[in-house]
């Protein structure tokens, strides 16, 4: 009779814990450049919402600091304007959950969820996105999907 009780209570345990969002699982990876540019957007409330499936392309902060040095750039240049923090964020969001096992070799055009396109490879050396490489992918975050970029992906109109 013990061990029924406990199966019931440690069964209704398990069932209970969620898988962390999208927002959560940056922040415990400590992507905090990238995820500034996420609040400047006031797109923090849509990362955290667990019905999303996304695929999330983020530089991790080497890589934002990778991307923005070169231009004599730190990240407050970015998020001091709203509409250009959301341009780069919504360009690094495709609006489907892919793993790394899904995408073919060869070249593939997927559509980032502001409706511009971005190229993805996939070859021998690895996957690379608009040419910047993936250092991780399959960074899982509730029904979403994280890949972990070399550098940061910056639309075509958006002029650093």
């Amino acid at each position: 009779m013990k061990f029924f009780v406990f199966s019931i209570i440690l069964a209704n345990v398990v069932l209970t814990i969620q898988a962390a969002t999208v927002l959560e699982t940056l922040e415990s990876l400590k992507y905090t450049e990238y995820l500034d540019m996420v609040k400047a957007a006031g797109l923090d409330s849509k990362f955290n919402d667990s019905a999303v499936t996304w695929t999330v392309f983020a530089a991790n902060n080497t890589g934002v600091n990778a991307t923005l040095a070169p231009k004599h750039l730190v990240i407050s240049n970015i998020t001091s304007n709203a509409t250009e923090s959301k341009d780069i964020v919504e360009y690094t969001l495709y609006n489907h959950t892919l793993l790394s096992d899904d995408i073919k070799t060869g070249t593939t055009i997927l559509t980032a969820v502001n409706g511009m396109n971005l190229t993805v490879v996939k070859n021998t050396t690895g996957i690379f996105v608009n040419g910047i490489m993936v250092i991780k992918p399959n960074i899982t975050a509730d029904k979403s999907v994280i890949y972990e970029m070399e550098s940061l992906l910056i639309p075509p109109d958006v002029k650093l």
